[in-house]
């Protein structure tokens, strides 16, 4: 099996540092970006003024429609939703609204 060396590599400082702050910003944009999701809920004893949490559920679907953002989930609970909504927004491939 051959064997290769390598003498006298001469590395260049600015390449590393553009290399290793464009790694760190990527590293961070992901970090930060998928730490945003958050979870809510909807019930037909809530209102559209709650937070949405699962103690203060929204009350509509189109609520929950107007409200979420890629990486966001949220469960609807049992119940009559006579409404029809268009969704706002997408999902993206490192974030689906479910």
């Amino acid at each position: 099996m051959p064997v290769m060396v390598v003498k006298d590599m001469m590395i260049n400082p600015a390449i590393v540092m553009k290399s290793v702050s464009t790694s760190f910003f990527l590293c961070i944009f992901v970090c930060f970006s998928q730490v945003s999701a958050d979870s809510f809920c909807v019930a037909p004893y809530g209102d559209d003024n709650n937070p949405g949490t699962p103690a203060e559920s929204w009350q509509t679907i189109g609520k929950a429609n107007t409200e979420l953002y890629p990486g966001d989930t949220v469960l609807i609970r049992a119940g009559s939703y006579n409404e029809r909504i268009c969704p706002i927004r997408s999902g993206t491939s490192w974030g689906y609204i479910t």
